[in-house]
């Protein structure tokens, strides 16, 4: 019955890889990443010295391997780090969508109970980042942030 009387914005489909990324960002909290980053490069270092004392190819191997891991480890923290600092918000009352330009053109209006991202924040604007991708400004009144902001 609501969903009826909201005009949704229908997301863009993530590819495939960019959500798998995603689900796997989202098993481990942003403070075990971090914890298996450092594993890695303590990993990664003690491999590095047993290879220079003592150059053998498995150990070179160990060494590529564990850097590469350490690698992927911390883009899925720095990718955790960007999941966990989004800042969701509501449209209370339809918001006229206000472009970057010096002129404030309206650029289209938003209708009340979509679901936006808040990029940034002035004195009494929001910069919000709709859910099929186009953002602009709306006024702080016309919003309700979820979360902690």
């Amino acid at each position: 019955l609501a969903q009826n009387r909201i005009t949704l914005i229908e997301p863009i489909p993530q590819l495939f890889y960019v959500r798998w990324w995603n689900n796997i960002t989202h098993q481990l909290s942003q403070k075990m990443w971090s914890v298996l980053l450092i594993t890695g490069i303590w990993l990664s270092s003690v491999l590095f010295i047993l290879f220079i004392k003592n150059r053998k190819k498995w150990k070179f191997n160990g060494l590529l391997l564990s850097i590469i891991i350490t690698f992927l480890i911390g883009a899925q923290l720095y990718n955790a780090n960007i999941q966990e600092n989004k800042v969701y918000g509501i449209i209370l009352k339809e918001a006229k969508l206000f472009d970057d330009n010096i002129n404030y053109q309206s650029s289209g209006n938003v209708d009340r109970g979509n679901k936006v991202l808040i990029l940034n924040e002035s004195e009494n604007m929001f910069l919000v980042k709709l859910l099929d991708g186009q953002s602009g400004w709306v006024e702080k009144n016309r919003v309700k942030t979820l979360g902690i902001y």
